[in-house]
C-alpha cells in the first residue's frame, strides 16, 4: 500500500508457539559458565512493518519507504534458562519502490526496489553477528503466481564482522509464491557461494485477522547466530499476514 506515513505491514508477522529443531546450536554458548542445554523446541515470532517517506520521489510512481523487521527465538520452555530469549536479529531498512513495469517472461511486473539494509543482533562478542548490504529486488506476478528476485551486495566493514558470511547467505535468493483457494503456498531459495538454503511456508486465513501458519526451514543463515549452522526446523502458528494472499 501507498498511504503517506501510515504503517503497513513488510514481512509476514507471526507467533509460532511451538518450532523443533533436531539440532539446537550450542556452541556460541558454550563459553558462558553454567548455561543450561537449548531445548529442542522453542517459540519463535516476526515483527515487520513498513512507512512510506516520501511520493514521486525523482519521478511519478516512486515511493521511498522506511521499514523494521525483528525475528525472535525464545527458549519458552526452557526453565532451567530462565525461558530466555535465544536470538533476536534487528532489520532496519529504507528502499525506493517503483510501482509497475513492463512484462517480462509473461510475468507483469508490480515493484522495482533498490535500498540498504542493516540486520545484527545486537550483541557484543563474541556473540556478536551484524552486516550491511545495499540491494535491488523485483518481484512480478501471473494469474496465481508470484515471484520476486533479490541480489545484494555486502557494504566494507571497519570492524569486518563475521567475513565468510557470504558463503551461507550468497548475494541474493529468489521467492514464490502460489495462491490457489485462499491458500499460500511459499518457497524461498537463497544459494551461498558455498552452501544453500530453502524454506516452505503454507497459510491460509482461519478468521478475518488471522491465518494458520507454518514454515520449514533447512539450510544455513536461519539467524545471525546461527549463519555458518545447518539448522533443519519446522514450526507451527498464526500469522496475521502473508507475503501474498488472496
Amino acid at each position: 500500500m501507498d498511504r503517506p506515513y501510515t504503517l503497513t505491514t513488510h514481512r509476514p508477522n507471526y507467533l509460532l508457539p511451538a518450532t523443533y529443531v533436531s539440532d539446537p546450536n550450542e556452541a556460541p554458548f558454550q563459553f558462558l559458565a553454567g548455561n543450561p542445554a537449548l531445548d529442542n523446541v522453542e517459540a519463535s515470532f516476526q515483527i515487520s512493518f513498513k512507512v512510506p517517506l516520501l511520493r514521486n520521489v525523482f519521478a511519478p510512481g516512486n515511493t521511498s519507504f522506511g521499514a523494521y523487521t525483528n525475528r525472535s527465538w525464545w527458549q519458552a520452555y526452557n526453565s532451567q534458562s530462565s525461558s530466555a530469549f535465544r536470538e533476536t536479529n534487528h532489520e532496519p531498512e529504507v528502499f525506493l519502490r517503483h510501482y509497475g513495469g513492463p512484462r517480462v517472461l509473461g510475468l507483469d511486473v508490480a515493484a522495482w526496489d533498490v535500498g540498504v539494509v542493516h540486520q545484527s543482533n545486537g550483541r557484543a562478542d563474541p556473540l556478536s553477528r551484524s552486516w550491511n548490504r545495499v540491494f535491488a529486488g523485483v518481484a512480478g506476478e501471473v494469474g496465481n503466481l508470484a515471484l520476486s528476485l533479490k541480489g545484494w551486495y555486502r557494504l566494507p566493514d571497519a570492524d569486518n564482522d563475521n567475513p565468510d558470511m557470504q558463503r551461507y547467505l550468497g548475494y541474493g535468493e529468489l521467492r514464490a509464491f502460489y495462491t490457489p483457494n485462499r491458500n499460500t503456498f511459499g518457497l524461498m531459495l537463497r544459494p551461498g557461494t558455498e552452501k544453500n538454503s530453502v524454506e516452505l511456508s503454507w497459510s491460509f486465513p482461519l478468521t478475518k485477522q488471522l491465518r494458520f501458519y507454518a514454515l520449514y526451514f533447512n539450510g544455513y543463515g536461519e539467524s545471525l547466530l546461527d549463519y555458518d549452522r545447518h539448522i533443519e526446523r519446522i514450526g507451527l502458528g498464526i500469522a496475521l499476514n502473508d507475503y501474498l494472499q488472496n
